[in-house]
């Protein structure tokens, strides 16, 4: 049994879900979700129920079963082939893949490294059971209808009083949109119109200048977070924030034409840690 550790926004949930995925499926076994995080003191919310993921949530028992400690049950530990994996940086780690039994999975994952060859039914998986709200839908036709749709991504709030994460700068965008415009195929420039998701509109309403058309979309009152992210993956390319949440976006695109732009620096720490994170194919900035 494979038991992966949710934690964190609905971005770290599908890592921690994806890792999972690939493990069960190169050791053909099952696939458990450990959802214990979310109580009623978690602002956070699980928010993989709207997907068609393999939903099996373990049991409290399951997951007692699968951690057992080392020590006076050392013997039964071993008898039971457990594997307690606990990952507190994102750095890729391929031994991870190696793994057999039982194992317990806790970490952030994010790298596409530990799941790229099964890239399909992860995205197969992450398809909406049900259709998107009206808002969402109407948003969903716009991008539709637009031949050159670029998801912007702003992230903020948590952000902006955490030292560990770094927040991109209106100058990080104005690159970025440059950029992109310069990797465009002759005369699709003109045709760019942005679409902004942002956990703060107003700022971004009150701090950011475009040159492009553009129409924002995160409105939390009538758009849910899951249907943000299945938006940002209808765009044809995408600008996105040192987040997870925009990481998805982008990733779900299965346009292999699509331009990524991402940021270079992840969080505020030694570079090394999160080397692996954003994919070779995008480009960094």
């Amino acid at each position: 049994m494979i038991i992966s550790h949710l934690g964190g926004g609905l971005g770290n949930q599908i890592f921690q879900y994806a890792i999972g995925r690939k493990l069960s499926i190169k050791n053909n076994d099952t696939l458990k979700l450990d959802i214990s995080a979310y109580t009623e003191k978690n602002p956070r919310a699980y928010g993989l129920a709207h997907f068609k993921i393999v939903e099996n949530i373990a049991t409290p028992e399951e997951i007692k079963r699968t951690k057992l400690p080392f020590g006076i049950l050392s013997r039964l530990y071993r008898a039971f082939k457990a594997r307690i994996l606990k990952i507190r940086n994102v750095r890729y780690k391929p031994r991870v893949l190696n793994k057999t039994g039982n194992v317990y999975l806790s970490g952030f994952w994010q790298s596409e490294k530990y799941f790229s060859d099964i890239a399909d039914t992860i995205r197969n998986d992450l398809t909406l059971k049900d259709r998107m709200a009206s808002a969402a839908s109407f948003a969903a036709e716009a991008i539709q209808k637009t031949p050159v749709s670029v998801s912007v991504h702003v992230r903020r709030t948590d952000y902006v009083s955490d030292k560990y994460f770094v927040t991109c700068s209106p100058e990080y965008y104005q690159t970025a949109i440059s950029r992109l415009s310069k990797q465009l195929p002759g005369g699709q420039a003109d045709q760019i119109q942005l679409f902004i998701f942002s956990d703060d509109i107003e700022w971004v309403k009150q701090n950011m200048h475009f040159d492009y058309p553009i129409t924002y979309i995160s409105n939390p009152s009538i758009i849910q977070d899951y249907e943000e992210l299945v938006l940002m993956s209808k765009c044809s390319h995408h600008i996105i924030a040192n987040s997870s949440f925009s990481w998805w976006g982008a990733w779900l695109n299965p346009n292999p034409n699509k331009i990524v732009i991402a940021p270079s620096k992840w969080f505020n720490t030694n570079p090394s840690t999160y080397r692996d994170v954003v994919p070779y194919s995008w480009i960094k900035i």
